[in-house]
């Protein structure tokens, strides 16, 4: 995905911008092609690219503007689950009054299941969310569903620090939880074993729950889900409370 820059703008409405895209050899061009892109005005559900940070890629992230034009809205950043793109994520909401939903994309359709790169993703597409909208830092909340609710699970615990609450909805708790993926049973204390165990460290959300305590944590998961058990839920719900962190739902 290379960044390529057009001079486009939409004023107050919705715009239509015509672009002539020209490839050349040496001095000759060698094809062409026209283009109608769809330029948003910003005041309802649309896409952004950026530059990734990680290796200068296009990306782009998804928004849900605010209803209303109050100043700092609340930030929303919402994960979305396997197959489902930041598109699909935006389009299942509506706009609310003073809150900004921010829904990054997570390397196309499936990515790093929001951990390693899609966590460096998720993240910048909610720094640039908050500087574009000026958001309100005390009131910044994530959320994701079945991918994305391992990816709450995963960056709530890691960068708890950021966030008021989390809320997982049919997210599993790690790659080992949900896909057996423990590393070498019959050595893992050889090296090779504790290169696995290392590896895979930061998945393990479970060693991470102590981080969450003083948050809100809501977690919704039912219990006819033939993809993600609904005992990752239950797991979760058993860990808090084993913890003695309250606000659990």
């Amino acid at each position: 995905k290379l960044p390529l820059a057009v001079d486009c703008a939409a004023g107050e409405d919705d715009a239509e911008c015509p672009v002539e895209l020209v490839m050349t050899e040496g001095s000759l061009p060698a094809a062409s092609r026209s283009l109608t892109l769809r330029v948003y005005s910003g005041k309802n559900t649309h896409k952004r690219t950026y530059p990734s940070r990680v290796d200068g890629s296009a990306q782009y992230v998804s928004i849900v503007p605010p209803k209303d034009d109050a100043p700092h809205p609340a930030l929303v950043l919402s994960l979305h689950g396997a197959s489902v793109e930041a598109t699909g994520q935006a389009g299942s909401y509506v706009s609310h009054v003073g809150a900004v939903i921010v829904c990054p994309t997570n390397r196309r359709p499936y990515g790093f299941d929001w951990e390693d790169w899609g966590r460096i993703d998720a993240i910048e597409s909610m720094d640039l969310a908050k500087a574009w909208y000026k958001t309100d830092a005390t009131r910044q909340y994530l959320t994701g569903h079945s991918m994305g609710g391992h990816g709450t699970w995963n960056i709530g615990v890691l960068l708890a620090d950021r966030f008021a609450a989390v809320a997982p909805s049919a997210g599993w708790l790690s790659f080992d939880s949900y896909m057996g993926a423990g590393g070498p049973p019959h050595a893992p204390e050889s090296p090779l074993g504790r290169v696995f165990q290392n590896a895979r460290a930061s998945s393990m959300t479970l060693n991470f729950f102590e981080n969450l305590r003083g948050k809100g944590i809501f977690i919704l998961h039912g219990d006819a889900d033939d993809n993600v058990p609904v005992d990752q839920a239950r797991t979760a719900r058993k860990a808090l409370d084993a913890l003695k962190i309250g606000r659990a739902h």
